[in-house]
């Protein structure tokens, strides 16, 4: 099976991967920004400095027991030369990386995942050419994927970076970029993506979302805190997961809470493929039904921190999370058992209230989500009394119930991905086509250093937009307010105006 390639906005030192590249200089060391994401001492045998004739990808620690594997790689370069230069650590790291893997990929995934920075356009020598360097660095990428069962993701901090590399994409591969969706997933996705543009789209996240980081299931959640004896007692299997809850609960020791204990098994600190690709979709609710802070953290990474509702007040000026059964940071509000699901509605009548209004005001994309969870079923059924509308979300379906899909046929238009682990790793392609088709492409516009990465076209637009930009610097500063100003400042800063951006 061919790999993919992932274009992520985020950070390469918590995403969920198998491996990573951290660059290195003249001497086989992490530099300063690395430190904090490996293993604080050498691993043995790593010499003092590189030798000419021998490796640059060595491997390193990970700083967290069982996070992915660090190789320490020589990208620095005379900024002199030429940019197919600063791509080759990037290939050998695939290469050396690759050929280390284990049998099997981490967190259940169908194919093994590799994950890099824009090599060289950092601290390593390219940061001039760093557009150059991104128009040689995705072929080599999308080289290496089409001839190795294992998928890469091209991982970049800064905004104007993704921005550069969507544009590079979007014309050196089109359609071509995405070949494991046919014309109807890439239907449903473009519109998805449509309605993601117009703010229409709020999401919906289940815990299928966070097994991609290495979590586990609610189900497997409750084998873990019932120990393996009890976990294959008959009786306790013949339960349902509520009143699973309860005897687990019941077990206990009385200095342990069931919330202290679920906290204490979801304290991952990478996420997922999944969660970056969500994060940076154009949408400003989502409401979500998991207990711990991975979304948040994605989220963070690519500069839009959200609100955690209802632990925080919405500010109104950031989008917002609501957490339906609690969170990890709040142990004892983790809904779980049959009797914490009893008095959901006196206890958190106004979050559901919240989640009704967005099901009627909004189009609701579940991802991860089995639509089995009865508090949802009652948030449903009251939008479903209210309003004559059909269908009032999407769901993307991975080892759907066919059965189960009938009983929200009317609600809900049913994307079906196939059977685990293929439909996973189909919903990261999937997304990755989501966020390709909402993603800012003209935030690189005014860089320099990504002017290799536009058209023609782009470059005559760009040289009669810098008219517009020294206009308004020209202006005097009792001219700059009001919406008009804002409208034409805000539209220079997201083409990577800095000096509009810092107004």
């Amino acid at each position: 099976m061919p790999g993919h390639v992932f274009l992520i906005h985020g950070d390469l030192t918590k995403l969920a991967c198998d491996a990573f590249l951290v660059p290195s200089g003249g001497r086989p060391w992490p530099g300063s920004l690395w430190k904090h994401a490996v293993a604080e001492n050498a691993p043995p045998g790593i010499p003092d400095r590189w030798e000419p004739s021998g490796p640059r990808v060595l491997p390193w620690g990970a700083r967290h027991s069982g996070g992915p594997r660090p190789w320490l790689t020589k990208t620095s370069n005379a900024p002199s030369a030429p940019p197919g230069s600063f791509v080759e650590p990037a290939r050998e790291f695939l290469k050396v990386a690759f050929a280390s893997l284990e049998t099997s990929a981490r967190n259940r995934r169908a194919l093994p995942l590799l994950a890099l920075p824009v090599v060289g356009a950092g601290h390593a020598g390219g940061a001039r050419q760093a557009g150059e360097i991104v128009r040689h660095l995705l072929p080599a990428l999308y080289e290496f994927t089409a001839t190795h069962p294992v998928d890469v993701a091209l991982v970049m901090k800064e905004p104007v970076q993704h921005a550069a590399a969507q544009g590079v994409r979007s014309r050196l591969m089109g359609d071509r970029a995405w070949p494991e969706l046919d014309d109807s997933l890439r239907e449903k996705a473009d519109g998805l993506a449509a309605l993601a543009s117009r703010r229409e789209l709020v999401l919906f996240l289940g815990a299928g979302v966070s097994q991609a980081a290495g979590l586990s299931s609610w189900n497997g959640l409750l084998e873990q805190l019932a120990g393996a004896d009890l976990a294959c007692d008959p009786d306790f299997r013949a339960l349902g997961a509520l009143d699973q809850a309860r005897v687990v609960k019941a077990l206990l020791p009385k200095d342990c809470t069931l919330g202290q204990a679920v906290a204490d098994r979801l304290g991952a600190t990478h996420y997922s493929v999944v969660h970056a690709l969500l994060a940076t979709l154009p949408t400003t609710e989502a409401v979500t039904t998991n207990y711990d802070t991975l979304f948040e953290m994605a989220s963070a990474a690519v500069g839009r921190p959200v609100d955690v509702l209802p632990y925080q007040a919405a500010s109104g000026s950031r989008p917002w999370l609501l957490k339906l059964h609690g969170c990890v940071s709040q142990p004892a509000d983790i809904v779980l058992t049959r009797e914490d699901y009893l008095r959901y509605d006196s206890s958190r009548a106004a979050l559901a209230g919240l989640v009704q209004g967005l099901l009627i005001t909004r189009h609701m994309l579940f991802v991860g989500f089995s639509l089995v969870d009865d508090n949802f079923h009652r948030i449903a059924d009251a939008v479903r009394r209210a309003v004559k509308r059909e269908p009032f979300g999407t769901s993307l379906s991975v080892a759907g119930n066919r059965l189960l899909r009938q009983v929200w046929d009317r609600d809900l238009d049913w994307v079906e991905l196939g059977g685990l682990p293929g439909s996973a790793r189909l919903l990261e392609v999937f997304l990755d086509r989501l966020a390709g088709m909402t993603a800012v492409t003209g935030g690189h516009l005014f860089d320099q250093k990504y002017e290799a990465t536009l058209t023609e076209t782009e470059i005559a637009l760009r040289d009669r937009l810098r008219n517009l930009s020294e206009f308004t610097r020209d202006l005097p500063k009792q001219d700059r307010q009001g919406a008009a100003w804002e409208e034409v400042r805000g539209l220079l800063a997201r083409l990577g105006d800095d000096w509009a951006a810092r107004k």
